[in-house]
């Protein structure tokens, strides 16, 4: 259990840092030259595709922070973690198909950040994509789980 606290709190950490991120999005795009310039593949909708994905991994990992408190507090095999743990692999997995796509439409058009940014952005993207995979067989050992336990009590 102490693992998964030191993980619940890194996962705090991350989003807390993705709070700062929104911020930094929202009031001060205009210091970003590459998100408000009109020659990009997808023009003046980058900042705003940027603000609901980020928003979208904000909600995702709040709903995996959720799972693992309820693990915590509850033990592994409950219903509520894997809900959680479902539908946040999910999204993440939705989310970073969606954005690998505009990363790679964007690294396809030339802009003075195509080489080492957009390679960057696309090794990550898919690590995310990953990382929903990995929730998702969480998600379903903790249904099997769910299932043997409730098994288990139903035979006395």
């Amino acid at each position: 259990m102490n693992k998964l606290k030191i993980l619940l709190g890194l996962i705090y950490l991350y989003l807390i840092l993705l709070l700062v991120h929104f911020y930094m999005l929202i009031f001060h795009w205009h210091a970003y030259p590459m998100f408000t310039s009109s020659d990009l593949i997808l023009g003046g909708w980058l900042p705003y595709i940027n603000v609901g994905s980020k928003m979208i991994y904000f909600i995702s990992f709040s709903l995996l922070a959720s799972g693992i408190f309820t693990i915590i507090r509850k033990g592994y095999f409950n219903k509520k973690a894997f809900k959680s743990f479902r539908v946040s692999g999910w999204t993440l997995l939705i989310v970073g198909v969606l954005h690998l796509l505009k990363d790679i439409l964007s690294s396809l058009h030339e802009n003075p950040f195509n080489n080492l940014n957009s390679m960057i952005s696309i090794i990550l993207t898919i690590s995310i994509i990953f990382l929903g995979l990995g929730i998702l067989f969480l998600g379903d050992i903790l249904k099997n789980g769910l299932q043997l336990k409730s098994e288990n009590d139903l035979t006395i």
